[in-house]
C-alpha cells in the first residue's frame, strides 16, 4: 500500500512501508498491561535531589502523550512552592495532552499565582489539554480583560480557542481581545497575536480581513501572516489581500511581501489571486518579487499565465529572485518552448542554486525537455548536472542513453557516476548498458562502482550477484553499503544473506553522510523481521538531524519491531516534528502499527484540526487503523476521507476509497461519496471504490 505524502505535486513523493513483519517474542513488546515509560523515571520523579526532579520532568516533557501514566505524579509536583517546578512540570504537561485531563484543576489554580511566567504556563498547558480543560473557561475568560502584559492575554485568550473552538461567544471574546492586542504591542507581540488569532480559524477571518486594510503597515502585515497560516479557511479575505497590493500600501515593500505570501498559502481564487500577484513580480523592491514568485508556485497549473513573467525574471539582477523564479516555473509547470530555453541557459547561472533550481524545474517539464539535456552532456563543465535531470526524468529521457553510454568512457568520474545513476533511473536493460555497468564494477580502482553496483540492482541484472557478494568485503566503506543495498534489493528474503548485510548496514546508520544513514535505513525496512539486531542502532537514529533520516528510520522501526515501546516513542514525536513531511510520515507509521499505536490516540486526533488539508487525511487515515472500535473517531475521520477522494493524486483518493470501507459506517453519505468515484479516471481508485461498497454491504448484512 503507498499513500502520497505531496497529494499536489505533479510528481509526488511516496512513502512505501510494504509487507510489515510481526517480530519473535525476543523484541520487548507492548502487551495488555505493560508500562509504557520506564519505571526509572517514576521513581525519580519521587526523588528528593530537586535536580534529579526537574531533569525528569524534561525528559517526560519529550514523552508526550506516551507519558500518561505519569500524570498523577505530575499534579502532586504542581502543588509545590517551587515555582520553576512548577513551569516546567506545567509545560510537560501540556505535551502529554487530552491525556493529562487529572491536571486541569490544579493548572486552572496556578493561573491566579503571584508569577505571570507560570500563569502564561498552565494557560498554555490548558490549550494543549483541549476539551478535557473546559472547566477552565470561565477563570481564563474572566482574566482575559483584567491583564495588561499582553503575552499573558494572548496566552489565556489562545487557550480559550483551544478548549472550546466551537463556542461562538467564547471564540468571540478571545478574538476581540487578540484584535485589540494586535493594534497595541510590537512586533513580537504583533507576530505572537496573529498565530493565536490564526488558531481561531474560520470565525476570526473577518476581523482580519478589515485589519488587513489597516492604517498601521505592521498591524496590516500581521494580519496577512494569520491569514496565511489559515490557508484555505481564509479563502474569502482574498479580496481584502490583493487590494492591499494595489492601494493604500501599494508601495509599502513589506506590506506587499507578506500579502503575496499569504495569497499563496490560501491558494484561492485564482482568477482574481494570480493577475495581482504577476503585476507584482515587476515591483521595485526584491524580496517582493521573491515572495510573490513563490506565491504564484503554490497555484500550481492555475497560474501558468505567469511563466513568460517568471521566464523574464530568471535574467533578474537579484540571484533570489532568479532562484525563485527558477524554482516557481517547475511547479507551475508549462510547455512553452521560450519557458524551456530560458531554463535551460539558467543552467550557466552564475549562482549554483540557481543552476540547481533550473535543473529541478526542468526534470518537471520532463520529455520535452530532453533534447536540450542531451545536447548538454556534450558540454564537460555541465554535464554531470544534465544527467542527473534525466535521471529524474527516468524512462522519458530514453533517446539519452546511448550519450549517457560514450561519457562511461571518459574520465570524468563525476560526470560518469551521473550516468551510470541516470541509465539506472531510466530502465533500460540492454547489452550494452549491462557490459557497460558490468565492466565499472568489475575495476578494483574505478571511483563508479558503488553507482555501478546501484545500478545493476536497480536494473534487475541478478547476474550481477557474485560480483556484489565479492564487493561487500571490499575495503571502501561506500562500495560495501551499496553492494549490500544491491543484494537486498535482488534478494531481499534471503536469511544467510541478511545475516551479512546487516552488520554492514548497521554501522553505516552513523555514517556521517546523511543519504547514506537514510539509504540504510531504508534498505533495512526492506528486510523486516531478518533484521531486528539493527533496532538498537535504529532507536539511537531516530533523532537524527536530517528530517529524510527520521523518516527512514520510522519506517525501519515499524517494519521490524512494530509493537517495539521504543517504535512507538519514535512515531509519537515524529507525530510533533516541526516538519511537516516528517508528521505525515509519522502518520503513516501510527497506521501501519494499528491498534499497538493506541497511546497516540491523542495525538493523532489533534491532527484532524490541522490547517492543512492533507494532514488531516493522514490523520483520519490513521486514526481508522489505530482506534477501529472507537465510533467517535470514526465519525470525526469521516468527512476527511470523503474530501480526500477528491484530491489530485489518484494515489490518495485509492486510499480514500479503501479506507471508508474500512470504517464500515452505515452512513449513507459515506456510500454516496463512494458510488460517485466508482467512474474515476484512474481504475484502481475506481476499483477501491467497489471494493469498499462491498464491505459496507456485507457489513450492513451482519
Amino acid at each position: 500500500m503507498e499513500v502520497s505524502l505531496n497529494a499536489s505535486a505533479k510528481r509526488p513523493s511516496i512513502l512505501s512501508l510494504a509487507g510489515l513483519v510481526l517480530l519473535a517474542a525476543i523484541i520487548p513488546s507492548i502487551s495488555e498491561g505493560a508500562e509504557l515509560v520506564p519505571e526509572k523515571l517514576k521513581q525519580q520523579l519521587e526523588s528528593p535531589n530537586r535536580n534529579i526532579v526537574l531533569r525528569t520532568v524534561h525528559e517526560v516533557t519529550d514523552w508526550g502523550p506516551l507519558a500518561s501514566d505519569l500524570v498523577p505524579q505530575l499534579v502532586d509536583l504542581l502543588k509545590t512552592d517551587d515555582v520553576l517546578l512548577q513551569h516546567d512540570t506545567a509545560v510537560a504537561l501540556g505535551q502529554i495532552g487530552p491525556a493529562a485531563a487529572d491536571a486541569v484543576e490544579p493548572l486552572t489554580n496556578l493561573l491566579s499565582h503571584k508569577s505571570i511566567l507560570l500563569q502564561r504556563s498552565a494557560a498554555d498547558a490548558l490549550g494543549e489539554i483541549g476539551s478535557a480543560a473546559t472547566p477552565a473557561v470561565p477563570r481564563l475568560s474572566a482574566m482575559l480583560r483584567r491583564w495588561d502584559e499582553l503575552f499573558l492575554k494572548i496566552a489565556l485568550a489562545r487557550a480559550v480557542i483551544r478548549i472550546e473552538p466551537h463556542d461562538g461567544n467564547r471564540s468571540a471574546e478571545a478574538i476581540e481581545v487578540l484584535t485589540d492586542v494586535l493594534q497595541a504591542g510590537d512586533d513580537a507581540v504583533l507576530a505572537e497575536a496573529s498565530m493565536a488569532l490564526a488558531e481561531a480559524g474560520e470565525p476570526a477571518v473577518e476581523v482580519l480581513t478589515k485589519l488587513v486594510g489597516h492604517s498601521t503597515p505592521a498591524v496590516c502585515w500581521s494580519a496577512c501572516d494569520a491569514l496565511g497560516e489559515m490557508g484555505p479557511l481564509a479563502a474569502s479575505a482574498v479580496p481584502a489581500l490583493v487590494k492591499a497590493v494595489s492601494g493604500e500600501h501599494a508601495h509599502h515593500h513589506d506590506v506587499c511581501w507578506h500579502s503575496a505570501r499569504a495569497l499563496g498559502l490560501i491558494h484561492a481564487h485564482p482568477e482574481e489571486s494570480v493577475p495581482a500577484l504577476i503585476r507584482l513580480l515587476s515591483h521595485r523592491h526584491a524580496p517582493v518579487r521573491v515572495h510573490t514568485a513563490y506565491a504564484l508556485a503554490a497555484f500550481g497549473h492555475d497560474a501558468g499565465a505567469a511563466a513568460p513573467e517568471l521566464t523574464i525574471l530568471l535574467q533578474d539582477d537579484d540571484v533570489d529572485v532568479r532562484l525563485a523564479a527558477a524554482r516557481s516555473l517547475g511547479t507551475i509547470g508549462s510547455d512553452d518552448p521560450e519557458m524551456i530555453a530560458a531554463l535551460d541557459a539558467a543552467l550557466e547561472d552564475s549562482s549554483g542554486a540557481v543552476t540547481v533550481a533550473a535543473a529541478e524545474s526542468l526534470a518537471t517539464v520532463g520529455q520535452l525537455a530532453v533534447p536540450r539535456l542531451v545536447k548538454r552532456l556534450k558540454q564537460p563543465g555541465i554535464r554531470s548536472l544534465a544527467a542527473r535531470v534525466l535521471a529524474d526524468i527516468g524512462p522519458d529521457a530514453e533517446i539519452a542513453v546511448p550519450e549517457l553510454l560514450q561519457i562511461l568512457s571518459t574520465d570524468d568520474d563525476g560526470a560518469r557516476r551521473e550516468s551510470v545513476l541516470a541509465l539506472a533511473q531510466i530502465g533500460v536493460v540492454s547489452a550494452d548498458v549491462e557490459a557497460a555497468v558490468t565492466t565499472i564494477l568489475q575495476q578494483p580502482d574505478d571511483a563508479v562502482r558503488p553507482e555501478a553496483a546501484y545500478a545493476l540492482a536497480r536494473l534487475g541484472i541478478r547476474s550481477a550477484s557474485p560480483l556484489l557478494e565479492s564487493a561487500i568485503r571490499d575495503q571502501n566503506s561506500a562500495m560495501r553499503i551499496a553492494a549490500a543495498w544491491a543484494l537486498v534489493t535482488l534478494d531481499a528474503e534471503n536469511p544467510a544473506r541478511a545475516d551479512v548485510v546487516v552488520p554492514l548496514l548497521t554501522t553505516a546508520l552513523a555514517d556521517e553522510s546523511p543519504s547514506i544513514r537514510r539509504e540504510s535505513a531504508a534498505t533495512l525496512s526492506r528486510l523486516g523481521s531478518l533484521a531486528q539486531r539493527a533496532v538498537p542502532a535504529l532507536v539511537k537514529t531516530a533523532t537524527d538531524s536530517n528530517p529524510q533520516v527520521r523518516i527512514a528510520v520510522m519506517g525501519a522501526l515499524v517494519e521490524i519491531a512494530r509493537t517495539n515501546i521504543e517504535t512507538l516513542k519514535a512515531v509519537a514525536a515524529g507525530l510533533k516534528d516541526d516538519e511537516a513531511h516528517v508528521r505525515h510520515a509519522a502518520l503513516y507509521a501510527a497506521g501501519r502499527m494499528g491498534p499497538a499505536a493506541r497511546d497516540t490516540g491523542a495525538l493523532l486526533r489533534q491532527q484532524l484540526s490541522s490547517r492543512e488539508a492533507l494532514e488531516r487525511f493522514h490523520a483520519a487515515w490513521a486514526l481508522v487503523r489505530v482506534l477501529p472500535d472507537d465510533a467517535h473517531v470514526l465519525a470525526a475521520a469521516q468527512p476527511e476521507l470523503i474530501a480526500g477522494l477528491h484530491f489530485d493524486d489518484a494515489g490518495t483518493r485509492a486510499e480514500a476509497a479503501r479506507t471508508l470501507g474500512l470504517t464500515r459506517s452505515p452512513d449513507p453519505q459515506i456510500r454516496k461519496a463512494l458510488e460517485d468515484v466508482l467512474n474515476d479516471e484512474n481504475a484502481v481508485v475506481s476499483e477501491a471504490a467497489k471494493l469498499s461498497l462491498k464491505q459496507l454491504d456485507d457489513s450492513r448484512d451482519r
